[in-house]
């Protein structure tokens, strides 16, 4: 059985719900707009992703 992703993209991935997350989170936290806070979380969970891609 294969698994559906490698470790290396597992890893990356999970960074990037993380820093996703807690600037989703932050942001709603700063201004109670849940809109905006989800366009910045998403923005941040790709330029993690693109980061932590040529990182690693």
């Amino acid at each position: 059985m294969t698994p559906l992703f490698s470790v290396r993209a597992f890893v990356l991935l999970l960074f990037a719900v993380v820093v996703g997350l807690a600037v989703a989170a932050l942001s709603y936290m700063s201004n109670q707009d849940l809109p905006k806070a989800l366009i910045a979380g998403a923005a941040a969970a790709g330029a993690a992703l693109l980061g932590a891609h040529t990182l690693i």
